[in-house]
C-alpha cells in the first residue's frame, strides 16, 4: 500500500454506504444513466459497486475521474472516490494548518479540483505537496523539502511538519526573496505588520510615519537583502529570511542602518548636494525615508529616475516612474532603469536561485565592481569611443552610427547563460565524477527504471556517477538507484530559457563536471546539447545514448528521439544502446551504416525488476483452474493509443464466457470512454508492484500493443513464468515467440487474439512448457548480471578505441 493514510478507510460496505449517502444525488444519477434506470437498480448500490469504476459521476459537482486524477494513489485501492471524499470530510484539520493554507491561491494553481469536488486543503495534505504544490504564496513546498529532506517519501506534509515543529525560525518557508513575497501581498498587509512590529518593540512611530503609514513600508521590505544582512552580521543559514527581516526592523532600522546594497550612502549624499539640499542631520537612510524619497532622490547608482521615465513612458502616464515602483515592481519586471545598459533577456536571474530577478542581482552588486565597470564604460563611450567609431565608419560605412541610447553590454550581466551556468554548478553535489547519467525525471516509466539499472551497473564497476534530471524534478523511485547516489535537479533552471541557450548551459555544466562519460537516457536537453556540441563533447568524454522505440502519430508517421537525433548524433557517439535487437537492426538498415558504425549500435537487454521466481506461476494457475468457473485473463497498461485498450474490449466481446481484469490509466492521450465496457471486463485501477495482481489465480496474460520496443511489463511477466498472448511488434518476438508464448502477427484483429487465447487454454501441458521456457529466457538474458556483462564489453571497447 503506497498510501498508508488510506489504510484507515472503511472497508465494510455498510460503512462505505453510510459515508457516501450524504454526498450522493440519486435523482441526478438515474437521469444521467438510462441503463441503471431501465434495470430498476438502486443507484447508490450501482455506483458503489460498478459506477465509479466505469467513470460515472455521483453528483453534478463531483467528477469521479477528476477525483482519481487528483489522488492517483487512490487508484491502487478498491475504495470508491465518493467514499474517500466523505471520509476526508470527517477528518479534523489542525486550525493552525488551516490558517496557513490559502485555498484561493491553491485552486488557482489546480482549477480542476473545484470541478471535481476535491477539498483543496485535504488535497495538499495527501497529494499536492508530493507534486511540489505550494499551500500559499508564502510557503514553498520544494524549498521546505530541501531543508527537511527526511520528509520525502513519507506521509507528513511540509505544512504539517512546520506547524508540529512549532514554526521554527531556522526553517525558511519561502524560496522566493522577500521582495517577491511583498509583491504578492497587499500594501496594507506590510504596513500593518511593520507598524505592529515596531509598536511591540516599544518604538515611537512618530519619526517613522513614512514607514508605518505610507507606501514606503513596501519599499523597505523590497530593499532589504537577507544575503547582505547575513554577511554583515556573520549570520549563517540558521536564521530564515523572515527572521532576519524581523531583526532588522526591530533593531537596525530604528538606528538608521540601511536595509542592504540598494542604499548607497555616498551616492545619496551626492544626490542631496546636486539638489541643493542640506546634508542629513542623523543617519542617511532615515533622512532618505523622511525627505529624500519624497524629493525623488535615488538611493543607489543602479537607478536613474530620468532614465526610468524615458525608458518606461507608460509609467509616466500612470505616475509610477519613481524609485518605489522600480524596487517593488520594476526589478521583478526587468524594467530598464539606466540608459545604455542591457541585461539578459531571461526574466529571472538564476545566479541566486530561480526566483531572483537578474535586475536585482545587478542592482545589489552595483555598488561594487559592476558600478566601477559601468562608470568606466560610460567614460569610454562619452570620450574616445565616438571618435574611434567615426574613424571606423570612414573606412567601412557599414559600421553605422552609435547613438546615445544604443545598448552597451557589461559582462556577465547581459549573459543569462553564464548566470544560469553558475546556478547549475552550485546545484551539483560536491565531489569528483567520472560518469554522468542524464535523464528527464524519475517517475514510474520503463526508461526511468533503465536509467536506474544503468546507474547500478556503473556503480558496480566502481564508477563515480552523477545523475542529472533535466526536464522535471520528480524523483519517485530512488530505490531503483544505488543508495546515496549523487543526483541534481536542473529542470527548473534549464526550463527558463530557449533550446539554444539550454544546450549551451548544459554543455558548460558537463565540461565543468569533468566526467569522462555521458549516458543520455531520454533527456531532451542532453539530446539538444549533443546535437549542437557533439563534436566538442566527444573530445573530452565518451558519449552514449539510449533508444527504445519510435512512437507513432495517428497517421502512422514515426516520431521520437531515435527519429529526431539518431542520424545526426551517431558520428560522435561511442555507442547507441538499444533495449532490443529488432530496433537496432532497423536503425542500422534504415541509415545504411557501415560495419564500423553499425558496431556502435548495441542491443542491451533490460533486466527484470526482480529476479525470476523459483517456480513458474503457471503451475499454480493450472492447479487452481478447477476452482474458477470461467477463464480469467489479466491485462495491464496505459489507456493510450499505443497499447490498444480498444482491442482488448473487442477481444472480451468475442469471448463472453471469459473474464478480463484490466489495470491502467490514460497517461499520454485523452482518457477513453469507459461507459460502455463489456460486461465481462472489470477495471481494477492501477498497481504499484506486479505481485499485487492475482498472478496465481488467473489463466494467462494478454498484451496488445500496436508498436513497441521490448516493454518492461513483458520482461516482468516472463520472469514470473506466466503464459502470454502478445502482439509480435518491435522487440517483443525476441522474448515471446512460438516456443515461449503465443505471438500474434502485427496488425491482426481481435479474432486472432481470441483464437490464440483459446489455443493457450486448450492444452495445459503446452501452456506450462512455454511459460517455463519464457521464464528460462528471462533468467538467462534479462538478469542484472547479464546486463552488466554486456555493458562491460561496450565500455571495454570504448576504452580500447580511445
Amino acid at each position: 500500500m503506497s498510501q498508508p493514510r488510506f489504510a484507515v478507510l472503511p472497508t465494510d460496505p455498510a460503512e462505505q454506504r453510510a459515508l457516501a449517502e450524504g454526498l450522493f444525488d440519486a435523482g441526478d444519477y438515474l437521469a444521467r444513466n438510462a441503463d441503471v434506470r431501465a434495470a430498476n437498480l438502486d443507484p447508490l448500490t450501482h455506483y458503489l459497486r460498478h459506477g465509479w469504476r466505469e467513470g460515472r459521476n455521483p453528483h453534478p459537482k463531483f467528477s469521479t475521474s477528476g477525483y482519481l486524477n487528483a489522488f492517483p494513489a487512490l487508484r491502487e485501492t478498491d475504495v470508491c472516490p465518493l467514499v474517500h471524499a466523505a471520509w476526508l470530510a470527517t477528518r479534523p484539520v489542525d486550525p493552525a494548518i488551516a490558517a496557513l493554507f490559502d485555498a484561493d491561491h491553491y485552486l488557482a494553481a489546480f482549477p480542476a479540483l473545484r470541478a471535481a469536488g476535491v477539498d483543496p486543503l485535504q488535497h495538499y495534505l495527501l497529494q499536492g505537496w508530493k507534486d511540489g504544490a505550494d499551500p500559499s504564496p508564502f510557503f514553498s513546498t520544494r524549498h521546505y523539502l530541501e531543508q527537511v529532506p527526511s520528509l520525502r517519501g513519507g506521509e507528513v506534509s511540509p505544512l504539517e511538519h512546520y506547524v508540529a515543529s512549532g514554526m521554527p525560525d531556522d526553517i525558511d518557508i519561502a524560496a522566493a526573496p522577500l521582495v517577491d513575497r511583498a509583491n504578492r501581498a497587499s500594501h496594507g498587509f506590510w504596513n500593518a505588520e511593520i507598524q505592529a512590529l515596531l509598536k511591540s518593540a516599544g518604538y515611537d512611530l512618530g519619526p517613522f510615519a513614512a514607514v508605518s503609514g505610507g507606501p514606503d513600508a513596501d519599499v523597505i521590505v523590497a530593499m532589504f537583502s537577507p544575503a547582505d544582512y547575513r554577511r554583515r552580521h556573520a549570520q549563517g543559514s540558521g536564521q530564515s529570511d523572515l527572521a532576519l527581516l524581523t531583526r532588522y526592523l526591530m533593531f537596525d532600522l530604528p538606528r538608521g542602518v540601511p536595509p542592504g546594497p540598494l542604499f548607497d550612502t555616498e551616492h545619496y549624499l551626492r544626490q542631496l548636494k546636486a539638489a541643493g539640499l542640506a546634508p542629513p542631520n542623523g543617519p542617511a537612510f532615515l533622512d532618505w525615508l523622511k525627505r529624500g524619497h519624497a524629493a525623488g532622490l535615488s538611493p543607489t547608482p543602479a537607478f536613474d529616475r530620468a532614465a526610468y521615465a524615458a525608458l518606461n513612458p507608460g509609467l509616466v502616464e500612470a505616475g509610477a516612474a519613481h524609485f518605489g515602483h522600480w524596487v517593488v515592481n520594476g526589478l521583478n519586471e526587468q524594467r530598464p532603469a539606466l540608459a545604455g545598459i542591457t541585461l539578459g533577456a531571461s526574466p529571472r536571474a538564476v545566479a541566486a536561485g530561480p526566483h531572483r530577478p537578474l535586475a536585482r542581482v545587478f542592482a545589489e552588486d552595483f555598488a561594487g565592481p559592476a558600478h566601477r565597470e559601468l562608470a568606466g564604460m560610460r567614460n569610454f563611450r562619452e570620450g574616445r569611443f565616438d571618435a574611434l567609431v567615426a574613424k571606423a565608419r570612414d573606412i567601412e560605412p557599414l559600421v553605422g552610427i552609435v547613438g546615445e541610447r544604443m545598448a552597451s553590454f557589461l559582462p556577465p550581466w547581459h549573459d543569462t547563460a553564464f548566470l544560469l551556468f553558475k546556478a547549475c554548478v552550485e546545484r551539483l553535489p560536491a565531489g569528483q565524477y567520472d560518469t554522468v547519467v542524464a535523464m528527464p525525471f524519475c517517475k514510474m516509466g520503463g526508461a526511468d527504471f533503465v536509467a536506474g539499472v544503468l546507474t547500478r551497473a556503473l556503480d558496480r564497476r566502481g564508477a563515480r556517477v552523477l545523475v542529472l534530471r533535466t526536464e522535471q524534478a520528480d524523483w519517485e523511485r530512488p530505490d531503483w538507484f544505488p543508495q546515496g547516489i549523487a543526483t541534481a535537479d536542473l529542470s527548473d533552471l534549464l526550463g527558463q530559457v530557449d533550446m539554444r541557450t539550454r544546450a549551451s548551459v548544459l554543455y558548460a555544466v558537463l565540461h565543468h563536471a569533468g566526467a569522462r562519460r555521458l549516458f543520455n537516457v531520454n533527456s531532451r536537453a542532453a539530446y539538444e546539447t549533443m546535437l549542437r556540441f557533439g563534436a566538442q563533447l566527444s573530445r573530452f568524454m565518451a558519449l552514449y545514448t539510449y533508444y527504445f522505440c519510435a512512437d507513432r502519430r495517428p497517421d502512422g508517421t514515426e516520431v521520437g528521439y531515435a527519429i529526431d537525433f539518431f542520424a545526426s548524433l551517431q558520428g560522435n557517439l561511442d555507442c547507441a544502446l538499444i533495449d532490443n535487437a529488432d530496433f537496432a537492426r532497423v536503425l542500422v538498415d534504415r541509415h545504411a551504416l557501415t560495419p564500423g558504425m553499425a558496431a556502435r549500435v548495441q542491443p542491451l537487454y533490460s533486466p527484470a525488476m526482480e529476479p525470476p521466481a523459483g517456480v513458474p506461476v503457471v503451475d499454480a494457475q493450472i492447479a487452481t483452474s478447477a476452482g474458477r468457473s470461467r477463464p480469467r485473463i489479466l491485462w495491464a497498461g496505459r489507456f493510450d493509443r499505443q497499447k490498444r485498450f480498444d482491442l482488448v474490449q473487442q477481444i472480451a466481446r468475442l469471448l463472453p464466457g471469459w473474464d478480463f481484469l484490466c489495470w491502467g490509466k490514460a497517461v499520454l492521450d485523452q482518457a477513453p470512454d469507459l461507459s460502455a465496457l463489456p460486461d465481462n471486463m472489470t477495471l481494477m485501477g492501477t498497481y504499484g508492484r506486479l505481485d499485487e495482481l492475482p498472478l496465481t489465480d488467473c489463466d494467462g496474460w494478454l498484451y496488445t500493443s500496436g508498436w513497441d520496443g521490448l516493454p518492461t511489463i513483458l520482461i516482468e511477466i516472463a520472469a514470473k513464468g506466466m503464459p502470454v498472448v502478445a502482439s509480435a511488434v518491435g522487440g517483443v518476438p525476441e522474448l515471446v515467440d512460438d516456443t515461449t508464448g503465443w505471438p500474434v502477427e502485427p496488425g491482426a484483429g481481435a479474432e486472432a487474439y481470441a483464437a490464440a487465447l483459446t489455443e493457450m487454454l486448450a492444452d495445459p501441458a503446452r501452456r506450462r512448457e512455454r511459460a517455463t521456457a519464457l521464464m528460462a529466457r528471462a533468467r538467462d538474458r534479462h538478469s542484472f548480471d547479464h546486463y552488466c556483462e554486456v555493458l562491460d564489453r561496450v565500455l571495454a571497447a570504448e576504452e580500447t578505441a580511445r
